[in-house]
């Protein structure tokens, strides 16, 4: 009886262990925190290339209807060299806002009026940086310029969130 009260733990464990594991990686936990992230994590261009890097959403769980937020660069080695968007971004072609000064860029993504709150995660936005000098930059989200609110224009507290920075070198 011990060998099967045995036996069924183990395989139990073994179950769990499996299900918190990334697939790509069986060794590797799945981090499961909301988060604004910019990808890929690393970018190398040359001085007549463009960086492109997506600005996505994952793991939220609260009903959005919009979201203020700044993705801030190093000038002297980018600059903002415009957006794309698609139907398939989260909050749609149409969505979204930019102002933009020579350290960072403020981007706005609103619902239209007539519709509900989503739960924005995937695709936000394309954002393309041009080369400026050789060298390497952060582009980054700052948790303390995301906010994110209901569909009466209440903030909406996002306990937890993260912000996934990339990286863009230069050569």
């Amino acid at each position: 009886m011990k060998q099967i009260h045995f036996t069924t733990t183990l395989l139990m464990l073994f179950v769990l262990g499996i299900a918190a594991c990334d697939k790509d990686d069986p060794s590797t936990p799945i981090d499961m925190a909301a988060r604004v992230m910019l990808t890929p994590a690393e970018a190398t261009i040359g001085m007549s290339e463009a960086a492109t890097l997506e600005l996505r959403a994952e793991y939220i769980e609260d009903s959005v209807f919009a979201v203020s937020l700044e993705v801030e660069y190093d000038p002297l080695i980018l600059r903002f060299g415009g957006y794309s968007t698609t139907d398939a971004a989260v909050f749609g072609s149409e969505a979204v806002e930019f102002v933009h000064d020579d350290t960072s860029v403020h981007i706005a993504f609103s619902r239209i009026n007539t519709e509900a709150s989503i739960y924005p995660n995937g695709l936000i936005c394309v954002l393309v940086f041009e080369p400026v000098a050789v060298g390497q930059s952060v582009v980054s989200a700052p948790l303390a310029s995301a906010v994110f609110y209901d569909r009466a224009g209440r903030p909406l507290a996002m306990d937890g969130l993260e912000t996934v920075q990339s990286v863009v070198t230069v050569h």
